[in-house]
């Protein structure tokens, strides 16, 4: 059986040039892209400097306990929620 793993890259960095300079207008960003902990920190800097709204799907406690530490100010002035894990069980 193959090895689908050693085929993967990684997603591409989703954080200020995608949201800013690409030209995104959305008010909202579904990050679907896992495992959160290695890719999930610049999408939600991006949201939290946009004041775009974040939401995944994220099971990963200290992934999701970090980026409120990191985050929750910056997302408040900017008027961005971040939430985490809607959907996960």
């Amino acid at each position: 059986m193959e090895d689908y793993n050693t085929h993967q890259s990684p997603p591409p960095p989703y954080d200020l040039i995608i949201l800013g300079a690409s030209g995104f207008t959305g008010k909202l960003l579904l990050n679907c892209v896992g495992p959160f902990r290695l890719y999930g920190d610049p999408v939600v800097a991006a949201c939290s400097q946009t004041g775009c709204d974040y939401l995944d799907i994220c099971g990963e406690p200290e992934f999701m306990e970090r980026m409120e530490v990191n985050y929750h100010d910056q997302a408040v002035e900017k008027g961005s929620l971040i939430v985490s894990a809607c959907g996960f069980d």
